[in-house]
């Protein structure tokens, strides 16, 4: 909220005017209250140029949801249950519209033994030579015909 009562005073300071301690928090920068989410959400939308998604469908205040729920499970890896407590919702419902990001979560999974903190220190590690196998086998016997 700092950031926005700090935005607010930049623009009564360059406009002209005081700060009005219990004028809305969303409001245009001239103060006027924000009367139609909807409505000020397409006009940010619309100035972007991002009205429409990669597949051409219109976004919408619910695609915010869509968009917080993929940044959480691909960024901050988080448990499906602990996701569907924080949404409001069920772990059926995460996994019915985000187990397409299953494959992402795996590769990424996957990608982080090449990285040095799963690495195995060097004296637990299993030499797969074939001297050390031998040596680790033992004498081989002959089974018998």
């Amino acid at each position: 909220m700092r950031g926005i009562k700090e935005r607010r005073l930049a623009w009564l300071e360059e406009n002209g005017g005081e700060l009005d301690e219990t004028e809305p928090v969303l409001a245009r920068p001239d103060g006027t209250p924000v009367k139609s989410f909807k409505n000020s959400f397409n006009s940010a939308l619309k100035a972007a140029k991002l009205t429409n998604n990669r597949e051409g469908h219109k976004r919408t205040i619910y695609s915010l949801r869509h968009t917080y729920a993929t940044m959480r499970i691909v960024y901050s890896e988080i448990d499906i249950h602990t996701l569907a407590v924080n949404m409001g919702t069920s772990v059926p419902m995460i996994e019915r519209h985000y187990s397409h990001l299953e494959p992402i979560m795996a590769a990424k999974r996957l990608a982080r033994f090449d990285k040095e903190e799963y690495k195995l220190p060097a004296r637990d590690a299993v030499s797969f030579s074939s001297e050390a196998v031998s040596e680790q086998a033992g004498p081989t016997t002959k089974a018998p015909d």
